[in-house]
């Protein structure tokens, strides 16, 4: 949902669903995500920016974020290193944040310029940190793993850049 909710967005495997919520009746407009594939990969999040400008689609084993164009309806890609696990959007709703586990990274994204260069924030090396959540401030998120029985966290400064392990 937009923060205004005006608008919402669905996704499924193979399709968004934007949602016009100021008019009755209400009727989802779809737009594919991935033309020509028959078997498209698993669609597992999506988060939408704060103006209703685009949408961020996370899939299963991808190593791309799709941005979908809700205004043109125009679907494209832009790199999220090795096996991003999550996807977050800050609280300003500035920055679209995705954590690749993979590669031990999080890739930071202008939530309004989604291609432009991502800056992108090394993990401790043997972290395993794939999910994401931000305090309701937005100064710092906190990186940690649900797949792996590892007893630590990390802490992210987003002023700068850091993250700090925790036991």
């Amino acid at each position: 949902f937009t923060p205004d909710s005006s608008l919402a967005v669905v996704v499924s495997d193979a399709y968004l669903a934007k949602i016009d919520l100021t008019v009755t009746p209400l009727v989802p407009e779809l737009i594919e995500l991935e033309s020509s594939v028959l078997d498209p990969p698993s669609a597992e999040e999506v988060i939408l920016a704060a103006d209703g400008s685009f949408a961020w689609v996370r899939q299963f084993g991808a190593t791309d974020l799709l941005v979908v164009d809700l205004v043109s309806g125009v679907v494209d890609a832009v790199p999220a290193g090795v096996n991003p696990t999550d996807l977050d959007l800050s609280p300003d709703g500035r920055e679209a944040v995705a954590v690749a586990r993979g590669s031990g990274e999080l890739w930071v994204y202008d939530a309004n310029r989604p291609f432009a260069v991502p800056a992108i924030v090394p993990l401790p090396l043997s972290s395993q940190f794939g999910s994401l959540l931000f305090d309701p401030t937005g100064d710092q998120a906190v990186v940690y793993t649900t797949s792996t029985p590892v007893e630590r966290y990390g802490v992210w400064d987003v002023s700068t850049g850091v993250v700090t392990e925790r036991s």
